[in-house]
């Protein structure tokens, strides 16, 4: 996918702001099609939470905190709990400039963009899985912030637990990455992730023939 050019970006900035940013974050919501397991998509990422790069808080209906870099701006984002039909989402201001990149991203990351209820139908039809279906609506498949991270949790988990995996991926983050420009809101404040202040994993730069 191509990167947004700097006009494009900008003018995402000023949505953003309209949209509710403040001085230092700006809150957005994401509609999306019920019904939603909030609680089992959060479960699934507390479970692979890279240490010092993702967190979930139970706090508040439960929330989900990271940072990354897009298109040359860090920062970090937390994401829920859900409303009717919408998602929370609070961005630190670094990040604005990226929104519209930045929220197919976590689009993708919540599966915001699936329709439970053809899947349920669906899947209703088979005699094994129909009295599944029925008994946790709203499941959804929990996708990726980065596709880079994704790549690199797959080799690193291949011998060894989902845990063993997230502590090797959050011992490599602190090895390469650099603190977002804004830090997480305090824990006075509201839930946010554990300190150390989060840190984001960096891509390797391509390879040159």
């Amino acid at each position: 996918m191509p990167f947004l050019g700097d006009e494009q970006l900008s003018r995402a900035g000023s949505i953003a702001k309209e949209a509710g940013a403040t001085a230092e974050t700006g809150s957005l919501t994401l509609v999306y099609r019920p019904p939603f397991d909030w609680h089992a998509m959060l479960t699934y990422l507390a479970a692979r939470a890279t240490p010092s790069v993702e967190a979930v808080t139970a706090e508040g209906g439960g929330r989900y905190w990271r940072s990354l870099e897009l298109h040359g701006h860090r920062g970090y984002i937390g994401v829920g709990p859900p409303g009717a039909n919408t998602l929370a989402i609070e961005i630190s201001e670094p990040l604005l400039p990226a929104l519209i990149p930045l929220l197919a991203r976590v689009r993708r990351l919540f599966d915001l963009d699936a329709d439970p209820q053809p899947i349920a139908a669906h899947l209703a039809g088979d005699p094994v899985l129909a009295p599944l279906v029925a008994r946790r609506p709203g499941l959804r498949v929990a996708g990726a912030a980065d596709g880079f991270e994704l790549a690199l949790r797959a080799v690193l988990g291949q011998q060894v637990s989902v845990r063993g995996a997230s502590t090797l991926a959050g011992r490599l983050a602190l090895l390469v990455a650099e603190p977002p420009a804004v830090a997480p809101p305090s824990p006075g404040a509201r839930p946010a992730p554990p300190t150390p202040p989060p840190v984001t994993p960096h891509r390797p730069p391509e390879a040159t023939a």
